[in-house]
């Protein structure tokens, strides 16, 4: 009995911290990037020959889909198999 406690505190305390960085990678990160960019656009220019706007399309529709395809990959391992 002290076994199956033990699994499941390790498992909960794992679920937590993935949850932490689920929130700080797909939450705060796309709202800091972009406001970042939203500023640099409003300033001008470019970064390495991409437009501001062209890398908002990029964070908003690959970066943060394959974020969270990483993390829903990495809890799948992470789960016992039933």
């Amino acid at each position: 009995m002290d076994s199956a406690k033990i699994a499941a505190k390790k498992l909960t305390d794992n679920l937590a911290t993935i949850a932490e960085v689920y929130v700080s990678l797909l939450v705060v990160f796309p709202i800091v990037a972009v406001i970042m960019l939203a500023v640099m656009g409003i300033l001008g220019g470019t970064i390495s020959g991409f437009s501001i706007l062209m890398i908002m399309y990029l964070v908003a529709y690959f970066l943060i889909p394959a974020l969270a395809l990483i993390v829903l990959v990495f809890l799948d391992g992470l789960m016992p198999p039933r």
